[in-house]
């Protein structure tokens, strides 16, 4: 059983300090957002955006270890990681939640110990490896393009899915439009999906940061992964929520 924030009010605006003359120009965007917007999640309908995992290989960590300078963050940490099923780190602040995440994600590299994805040997560090092995995650802290909007923050999350070369994308030639169509679509459902498609074309330095966290998660699923990593997906929402639902 898995408590999921089925729906956020989110009260007043944010006003994000970036932008320059261009964010004075931008007219649509300095219009103030509607205060006390609700985050609607709609989880039923993610089945039919991205597909089913049909992967079935377990995601192992062996003596995995990382120290930063003299304070041991991770010491031999032996963990198995299957699909379909939720996991949770539970510790205190400090405890090395969020590093293992980063080991895992490739954004930190283990100085001991090996990871496994089913027989295939993952490297520490590398990071796009892991996006290309189905792995995915979201961070404790928000990380988005606050002059982009919404939507395009979102459609980020599918960059290894493109079929366009450079060349095409610069110039704008069809097969590149094709892939701006079919990751416009996909991203404007994921929207759906977390509640923030009325969101869509609004810079995202001008979100609240529990919406900042649904983007993350809409970016994330992008990428339709095998193991999707959430780090703190909770915090920042109200302590009160009206739904639970069952995983």
């Amino acid at each position: 059983m898995v408590d999921f924030p089925l729906r956020g009010t989110i009260a007043g605006d944010r006003v994000g300090d970036a932008g320059g003359i261009a964010a004075l120009l931008d007219f649509r965007n300095r219009r103030p957002l509607a205060s006390n917007r609700a985050i609607v999640p709609r989880p039923a309908t993610l089945g039919s955006v991205v597909r089913t995992s049909a992967g079935g290989r377990t995601l192992s960590l062996r003596g995995v270890a990382l120290s930063f300078g003299n304070v041991r963050a991770i010491d031999g940490l032996d963990l198995d990681v299957r699909p379909g099923q939720i996991h949770g780190l539970i510790g205190p602040n400090g405890s090395g939640k969020t590093t293992t995440l980063n080991v895992i994600s490739g954004y930190y590299a283990a100085k001991a110990g090996t990871m496994k994805l089913g027989e295939d040997l993952l490297p520490p560090g590398r990071p796009a490896l892991r996006a290309f092995s189905g792995i995915a995650r979201t961070f404790q802290t928000p990380r988005v393009i606050g002059e982009a909007s919404v939507l395009q923050n979102v459609m980020i999350g599918a960059t290894i899915e493109g079929q366009a070369t450079f060349v095409e994308a610069l110039l704008a030639l069809p097969r590149n439009r094709r892939d701006e169509r079919r990751l416009t679509a996909k991203a404007r459902a994921l929207l759906g999906v977390v509640g923030l498609e009325m969101l869509a074309e609004v810079r995202a330095d001008r979100l609240q940061h529990s919406e900042l966290r649904f983007i993350e998660i809409a970016r994330a699923l992008m990428l339709e992964p095998d193991f999707l990593l959430l780090d703190e997906p909770a915090a920042g929402f109200p302590a009160t929520k009206s739904n639970a639902s069952p995983c």
